[in-house]
């Protein structure tokens, strides 16, 4: 890190209001803001984290009540205004708003995320950040596989909350283990529900992409009414249709069988896999007549996925006396995502050519169904303290479905729909926080927190897929030069959920935590917590955290922290297990025998073999310095340094290329296994060592001015990662692809700039937003010759509010507005033509969208 960027970071500033995260550094828990503060603070908190002024009651780490700059974390805090001039979800206002915040825009179901959407904070796998809701656990959800460029599973899906439901978000920036329990090495992301007592609004937004494609539809609204005891009711909902967006090339490669003198089809091994006029054939072969004429442009859709999102939560709380509140809130939301994966020839012996005689693309159909409630009670105890019990469950159904396809091997009767199996994540927490003002004589009373905590969670394979989507059905090629070859097992693209691979696994985790805030002296303000807990499946593990902040002038000040951090594999990671398919034939002709490829559980006789074995937890070593420089109450800056070290990260051993470990050494593990028909084995492993090093600077100036109200904001974030003592299998088995290192080095954008204006006079309001990411890698598995570098892009947005009634507002704006897209790949890297971009851009490949918006508040 140089000191010139230093110096620019030093130029930015922030948006400084922030309303609580956290309460009592619980396990599971962040209290309401300041409880002694009431709803009255609550409420002004919110209007505070509009304005950006930085005054706004908080709470970091403890229960005391202080002021975002007053805290000795880095927290940043984005109003409900803010998100919903974002983005149409969470993660994509998030994206746009957060300096500190990644993830890629591009990302579709037939990447292994299934439409799932999280939050990356400093570079970091989403895995390793902890989500909340009003200070509860949220559960993570059933999706095993990981996102590019990160590995990890069962990303926690954020935008399963209503945006509509939320007074805002909260994001500590910093490790957080010690306070909030396993998975917040990263940070924590906390979503902070309405607590209204009356009114309510609804929002309506048309849009579609420069392309004329990718139509969204979207409409979110709310409503509220008072509860007896001082309580409130607040229902909300968010509906929203995204139609595919399509930014395909023209299939490159070559459709059809070559064909002799006498009009028969011929497979060639010297024949070109790639269609050119120009090309040079075998001799005595020509092109097929249907080559030439094909239309190349029509052959398939590559793009954002096609997603219908709708999602709903009421949240309540009543007072059941003086000094205790009852509260809950439940949500559901159903998600259902569909793409396009990569088109499958003609001539691909895959393709049963009487049902698809000019092939095929396949549709991936994910939907997830979520359900999440939770109850508590608030008991005001006078001179015993505060406590806050607590119960909350939470599931995910993830069910997947493939269309437009075939069965090999069955022939004439295959199906062309698939319900390819169901995987469910369940989550059980229970949790008591206590917190207490102690007066040991000081200038200040110390804060003293403590608490229990109870969790179990479930994950399991519990539905398999369609019969014909993982067996074989004996039917060899009908026709064709491999005529009567053998086929292979389950569909043409996917492989559903086998008997074999079905099963569940449980987990109960137990654990409590102390702490305080103390004040020695007025200018120092020292937080510290300690926690234990015990899994039912890795004993126990002890984490803490050291927080101090020195106040060396009233508008200047040092803050730092020391904390370790521990994230328990998930238990999907635990017991998953999946097995594939090899095709059956070879462009040059080869008739291949058919094979069967398996991800092992990690403590399986396969993956002990190969040199794996059960997982151990992730573990980090967190440091962060900074200061804050508040010299008005107009104008903030807050810049801070960190360094994450983890180690034991966790990654699929799946060999050089990416597609499994293959040889004498495998086929020796699965057939003492067992599994003689399996010739290619991964499974996951503790893999690799990460040290991520970055800055972070956040601000806002905010001012009245006699022509109009001005609110300027910048954030930067700048980080970069160093993977090492990459693990080794056994002689013969190379674990992990060239990529799997260098991604996590170089796939994420290594710098992040935010800059914001927001001009208001009278009615209208006028808002610019600039993002600049900087420059990241596409890393080739296998070749470096085909690694692809991505410079620095610039992407603006723009917004025209104006209120034309007390109560109804109108929007038109832009995201992209200068239709900026990423390079497409090489050549070599596009599989087919048709996908000319890759899935780790930051804003993905759809170029410029336009959209219209009405408010209206009631």
């Amino acid at each position: 890190m140089t000191l010139s960027r230093i110096a620019l970071v030093s130029l930015l500033a922030t948006s400084v209001a922030t309303p609580a995260l956290a309460a009592a550094t619980s396990n599971d828990a962040v209290a309401e803001v300041a409880a002694e503060a009431g709803a009255a603070d609550d409420a002004a908190a919110d209007a505070d984290a509009s304005r950006g002024d930085g005054n706004a009651i908080v709470v970091v780490g403890s229960t005391r009540a202080t002021t975002v700059l007053q805290s000795s974390t880095p927290v940043d805090v984005v109003s409900n205004q803010e998100i919903g001039t974002g983005g149409v979800v969470l993660n994509q206002a998030l994206q746009h708003i957060l300096p500190s915040f990644q993830f890629p825009q591009g990302q579709n179901a037939s990447k292994g995320s299934s439409g799932i959407r999280s939050a990356s904070l400093r570079g970091l796998s989403p895995d390793l950040t902890l989500v909340l809701v009003d200070g509860k656990r949220l559960h993570n959800s059933a999706q095993t596989g990981g996102v590019d460029p990160w590995p990890g599973s069962n990303y926690v899906d954020i935008n399963q909350i209503p945006v509509s439901a939320l007074a805002r978000a909260e994001v500590l920036r910093d490790g957080a283990s010690a306070q909030y329990g396993s998975d917040a090495i990263a940070g924590v992301l906390n979503l902070v529900l309405r607590r209204d007592d009356h009114g309510g609004g609804i929002n309506a937004e048309v849009g579609q992409y420069y392309e004329g494609d990718g139509p969204t539809r979207a409409i979110n609204g709310w409503a509220a009414a008072p509860l007896p005891g001082d309580g409130f009711i607040n229902v909300s909902a968010d509906l929203s249709y995204r139609g595919q967006t399509d930014r395909s090339g023209p299939d490159i490669r070559r459709r059809y069988f070559l064909v002799d003198a006498g009009g028969n089809s011929v497979v060639s091994a010297s024949a070109p896999t790639n269609y050119s006029p120009s090309a040079v054939l075998p001799a005595g072969l020509s092109w097929d007549p249907r080559e030439i004429t094909a239309d190349r442009n029509s052959v398939g859709a590559w793009g954002n996925a096609q997603v219908r999102h709708d999602a709903f939560l009421v949240n309540a709380e009543t007072g059941l006396s003086s000094n205790v509140r009852l509260y809950g809130w439940f949500d559901y939301s159903y998600t259902r995502t569909q793409n396009g994966v990569n088109p499958q020839v003609p001539s691909a012996d895959a393709v049963v050519r009487a049902l698809f005689p000019n092939g095929f693309q396949p549709i991936t159909d994910v939907r997830l169904t979520d359900y999440t409630g939770t109850l508590g009670l608030k008991i005001d105890g006078g001179s015993l303290g505060k406590f806050d019990l607590s119960a909350n469950y939470g599931t995910n159904i993830l069910d997947r479905f493939i269309h437009n396809l075939d069965a090999p091997s069955y022939g004439l009767a295959s199906q062309t729909d698939f319900y390819l199996g169901q995987y469910r994540s369940d989550q059980v927490n229970a949790n008591l926080d206590w917190s207490k003002d102690a007066d040991l004589g000081l200038s200040n009373p110390v804060q003293l927190i403590g608490g229990l905590s109870y969790r179990h969670e479930t994950w399991g394979a519990y539905v398999g897929g369609d019969e014909q989507s993982w067996n074989n059905g004996g039917v060899p090629v009908l026709d064709g030069p491999n005529a009567g070859a053998a086929t292979r097992w389950g569909t043409a693209d996917a492989s559903g959920l086998g008997p074999w691979d079905l099963g569940s696994r449980a987990r109960t985790t137990v654990g409590g935590y102390l702490g305080f805030d103390v004040r020695p002296v007025d200018p120092l303000l020292i937080s510290v917590t300690g926690r234990y807990e015990h899994y039912s499946d890795f004993g126990g593990t002890a984490t803490g955290k050291i927080a101090l902040r020195y106040d060396i002038t009233p508008t200047f000040a040092l803050r730092g922290s020391v904390s370790n951090g521990y994230r328990a594999p998930s238990i999907g990671q635990i017991q998953n297990q999946s097995t594939g398919f090899s095709s059956n034939w070879s462009h040059s002709g080869t008739v291949l025998t058919t094979t069967r490829t398996r991800t092992y559980r990690p403590d399986s006789a396969v993956a002990i073999a190969l040199g794996g074995g059960a997982l151990k937890p992730e573990k980090s070593v967190n440091l962060s310095a900074g200061a804050v420089w508040q010299p008005s109450r107009d104008l903030s800056f807050t810049v801070d340094a960190y360094q994450i070290k983890l180690s034991g990260l966790i990654l699929l051993a799946a060999a050089a290329t990416g597609n499994g470990l293959t040889g004498t050494v495998v086929t020796d593990a699965t057939t003492a296994a067992g599994d003689a028909n399996i010739t290619a084995a991964s499974f996951l492993t503790n893999g690799m060592d990460t040290r991520t090093r970055g800055v972070d600077a956040v601000g806002r100036f905010h001012h009245q001015f006699d022509f109009g109200e001005v609110t300027l904001t910048a954030g930067y974030s700048l980080m970069s990662t160093r993977a090492y003592n990459l693990k080794t299998g056994v002689a013969g088995a190379t674990l992990f692809t060239r990529g799997q290192k260098l991604d996590l080095e170089r796939g994420t954008p290594q710098n992040k700039l935010l800059l914001g204006q927001v001009f208001t006079r009278g009615p209208w309001t006028l808002q610019v937003d600039e993002v600049r990411y900087g420059s990241y890698w596409y890393t080739h598995p296998t070749t470096a010759a085909y690694d692809e570098y991505y410079g620095p892009d610039w992407f603006v947005n723009a917004e025209v509010r104006v209120q034309v009634t007390p109560k109804l507002q109108l929007a038109a704006g832009g995201r992209n507005i200068f239709d900026v897209y990423p390079h497409q790949y090489l050549v070599a890297n596009q599989v087919n033509g048709i996908n000319r971009y890759g899935f780790i851009h930051p804003e993905g490949a759809s170029g410029g969208y336009w959209y219209g918006r009405l408010s209206y508040n009631f």
